[in-house]
């Protein structure tokens, strides 16, 4: 499992009063999902496209499971991390299996083992492998095109995955649905994911950690939680609306407060460990008696929870 270390990383364009990346030092562990956040222009994009060298680093390193990326060839490197835009980047003139099995070709995997991966991914993204497989992308929704753009990073099983800004072209009730299915991939694939929002919400969602950059400089990086409760500065507390109690509830999951399950006969839904104590709320407050059951990743109840526990949260 492969990790990121950003060890003073700065980047300087050209004729540009300051640095778009300023000497930024931290640390995206195997297996978790690290969001970069903060207002255009504050270098998160930059950040990650150094990472797989579409952009190269001023001064500082970067290094890829304890290796400099710089003493790596660029197309090896590349090879290994997947790479999801807003504007997708399909191919119009492929298939959907086609555009998906891209990576896996240059690899020079066997035919067998590409179809089959192929389907896998399909299956694993709910898009059905005989009905999508050989449509075009014009042929699909934008939602869709998004699932499709993320199988073709997956494809060839990078331990890395970079995400830049990838829902941020969708509308809202489809990026809700992405979100909850990258959470559902990740729960599954346990990637090592840098991913560019500048929508709050959705780093608070999906991220073990974030790191808030302003005008090139990593001004806090920590949980999602520790963010809400203990803001580091002024401008990170007014960023991420730290006061809202409300908000709150997003970053604690039902898995941080469930109970045993106890087998109560009024079962009003279930969800998964993942989903946010906000959900959570807005079920039980539609009939207070009742509990919510908590299921893992193989949809066996696991815990539940009541209105009387988050009160007492």
């Amino acid at each position: 499992m492969q990790g990121i270390v950003f060890d003073k990383v700065s980047k300087q364009y050209k004729n540009a009063a300051a640095p778009a990346v300023n000497q930024v030092s931290f640390t995206v562990d195997p297996g978790s999902l690290v969001v970069l956040l903060g207002p255009s222009g504050c270098g998160k994009t930059t950040l990650l496209k150094m990472v797989n060298r579409l952009f190269e680093p001023s001064e500082g390193t970067i290094y890829l499971d304890g290796v400099n990326i710089r003493d790596m060839e660029v197309t090896a490197l590349r090879r290994q991390i997947g790479y999801v835009i807003q504007q997708v980047g399909l191919f119009p003139h492929m298939t959907v299996a086609e555009n998906i099995a891209l990576i896996p070709s240059l690899l020079k995997w066997e035919k067998p083992r590409i179809q089959s991966r192929v389907d896998e991914l399909l299956t694993l993204i709910h898009l059905d492998p005989l009905e999508y497989r050989d449509r075009y992308p014009a042929q699909l929704s934008g939602g869709q095109q998004q699932r499709v753009g993320l199988a073709r990073a997956l494809a060839g099983d990078p331990n890395v995955l970079l995400m830049d800004e990838p829902f941020g072209a969708i509308d809202a009730i489809t990026r809700a649905s992405l979100q909850q299915e990258v959470m559902q991939l990740q729960n599954q694939l346990q990637k090592t994911v840098l991913f560019v929002t500048h929508d709050v919400e959705e780093a608070l969602l999906l991220a073990d950690k974030i790191a808030i950059l302003k005008e090139g400089a990593l001004v806090q990086y920590d949980t999602p939680w520790n963010l809400l409760t203990n803001p580091a500065d002024e401008f990170v507390r007014e960023l991420i609306n730290a006061d809202d109690r409300i908000r709150q509830l997003t970053v604690l999951k039902a898995k941080d407060v469930m109970i045993k399950p106890s087998h109560h006969e009024q079962v009003l839904k279930k969800v998964q460990q993942r989903t946010d104590l906000r959900q959570v709320l807005s079920l039980l407050l539609s009939s207070p008696n009742a509990v919510v059951a908590v299921t893992d990743s193989s949809g066996k109840v696991v815990g539940e929870i009541s209105l009387q526990q988050l009160v007492l949260e």
